[in-house]
């Protein structure tokens, strides 16, 4: 009659598992010596997974923060006492387990991953015609409370183009532009508080100076309508 197996007599390359001692497992890659079962062995994928995740997430953010606060005059030792403060390093060992615990109890509950849709592409329309004509150009005037220069539609209405945007332009056969603000930083943002048209049709004249205000090298200071 064969001898029951044992933990000591099973075969290579099973061994017994050490994360739980009670399942056979396979040696970890380069470790022969250790052996995880499938079940410990994918939680240990897991906590590494996990592990290499929060550094990936954590170390721009901390690295930012340091480099911020270490310019504006702190210290590398006041920076390790402000990290240490918030990790509640500084508590007896069973303190600090149960701070961390709660903290990241919290954490979990306030940045748990957000129910969402999924948005269909934008569809915006309008019709070209019906965006103001700029008609005239108007310079700075410092003197008069006039920090930047702005321009006159046809109807007489004063428009000032902020610079900066993300714009479309769509050059016209006879050299003018129609001007569409498309958002700011990359952001579709119609309607915004700084423009309340989505653009503006620019005559041929006009454009140069259109173009300086929008690339932030303001428009020329010369006097007089454009």
């Amino acid at each position: 009659m064969t001898p029951p197996m044992t933990d000591r007599t099973l075969p290579r390359p099973w061994g017994l598992c050490d994360g739980c001692g009670e399942a056979a497992g396979l040696p970890l890659p380069g470790r022969a010596d250790y052996h995880l079962c499938a079940v410990c062995a994918a939680h240990d994928a897991l906590r590494k997974a996990a592990q290499d995740d929060l550094e990936a997430l954590a170390s721009p953010a901390v690295g930012a923060w340091a480099a911020q606060w270490g310019a504006a005059g702190l210290s590398g030792e006041e920076l390790r006492e402000i990290t240490e403060q918030l990790s509640g390093a500084w508590m007896a060992e069973d303190y600090g387990k149960a701070y961390r615990l709660a903290h990241l109890r919290r954490l979990r509950r306030a940045h748990r991953a957000p129910a969402f849709e999924v948005a269909g592409p934008d569809r915006v329309a309008f019709h070209a015609e019906a965006l103001p004509m700029l008609a005239a150009y108007r310079p700075a005037d410092p003197e008069r409370g006039i920090l930047w220069p702005y321009f006159l539609d046809t109807h007489g209405e004063a428009r000032t183009i902020h610079p900066g945007p993300d714009t479309l332009t769509l050059i016209q056969p006879d050299g003018g532009r129609v001007l569409i603000f498309t958002g700011s930083g990359g952001q579709t943002a119609w309607g915004s508080p700084a423009y309340t048209v989505p653009g503006f049709r620019v005559p041929a004249h006009l454009w140069p100076h259109v173009e300086a205000v929008l690339s932030r090298k303001g428009g020329p200071q010369e006097g007089g309508e454009a």
